[in-house]
């Protein structure tokens, strides 16, 4: 049986296969598409690029801020291990001190003796195996040849004087402060207001000073460690950064007050560790201290290099 198609319907109309010239040129506008895309990314932008005036000056200050910064900081890392250095080098000096007063009955080291005949004796001389520096020299005019790294500060950059005519001799930053000798303070003794470094000398007449220069080492007075009644505040080797400072040398061997430390006529002491010095108490530590702290109630930074107070003294409690 028909079945009929009702009225007012037609019929559907039947599905034909895609057309393939159709699928062709859509896939070949898509691929135009592609390459106009990538052509246009590689098209040289009409925008602005890169940085105004204004911010390029901004990045250059943000720049050098950080460049001064970082300068600021590698100055105070080289101050630092500078002045580190120089407290080990006194660290040094303190054991070899150590070293020779245990070998020596309790003794410290003479500041210098100067033998009839002979090449003169300094302290550093005397500490220079246990220190294991060389310093030789069989007289005053021939200068040691370099010494090792524990008897300059590196915060020390004066040159060594031009004494000599051959070989500038070796600096030394480092000295004993200076025992007056004198009648008040005559013997030796805890309570002599004056500093430890003794010297003495063939040459000397015996009656330009109080004492009389005997034969042999062991036989004069020295200063003892049991004489030291305060360790922790008695200056035995401090700074003298001068261009005379030789090692081995007897000048400059003993320093006297806080104001022979620098030589201000060469380096401002106030760029010398910050206006500080390195001092290597009795007891065998080191402080880095401003000079007036050294010099007491009594003392003051002066003039004066005849009166000792404070760190200055073996007595102790002035």
């Amino acid at each position: 049986m028909k079945i009929g198609i009702p009225c007012g319907q037609t019929a559907p109309a039947s599905q034909s296969p895609p057309n393939s010239t159709a699928v062709s040129n859509a896939e070949t506008r898509r691929a135009d598409d592609r390459r106009a895309t990538r052509r246009e990314s590689r098209a040289p932008r009409t925008g602005r690029q890169g940085f105004n005036r204004t911010e390029l000056l901004a990045a250059i200050a943000v720049l050098m801020g950080l460049a001064v910064l970082w300068a600021n900081t590698g100055h105070k890392r080289s101050t630092a291990t500078r002045e580190i250095s120089c407290l080990g080098n006194l660290k040094q000096i303190g054991a070899a001190i150590s070293v020779y007063s245990g070998e020596n009955r309790g003794k410290l080291p003479f500041a210098f003796m100067q033998p009839k005949p002979g090449a003169p004796v300094t302290w550093d001389r005397q500490i220079s195996t246990a220190l294991r520096v060389a310093l030789r020299g069989e007289s005053l005019d021939a200068p040691p040849p370099p010494v090792g790294l524990a008897l300059r500060c590196p915060e020390d950059t004066i040159s060594a004087s031009t004494v000599a005519t051959e070989n500038p001799p070796a600096r030394r930053s480092y000295s004993m402060t200076e025992h007056k000798m004198n009648r008040p303070n005559w013997p030796p003794s805890e309570y002599n207001t004056t500093g430890v470094g003794l010297f003495w000398s063939a040459y000397r007449k015996k009656g330009n000073s109080s004492y009389a220069y005997l034969e042999t080492a062991p036989r004069l007075p020295a200063v003892s460690m049991d004489m030291i009644l305060d360790g922790a505040g008695t200056i035995v080797v401090t700074e003298q950064a001068t261009a005379e400072n030789h090692a081995g040398k007897p000048k400059f061997s003993t320093v006297r007050s806080t104001i022979e430390q620098v030589d201000e006529t060469v380096l401002p002491a106030n760029s010398y560790h910050g206006g500080k010095i390195n001092y290597l108490m009795a007891d065998g530590h080191v402080e880095l201290l401003q000079r007036k702290a050294t010099v007491g109630p009594e003392g003051e930074v002066s003039d004066s290099a005849d009166t000792h107070f404070g760190m200055w003294t073996i007595a102790a409690g002035d």
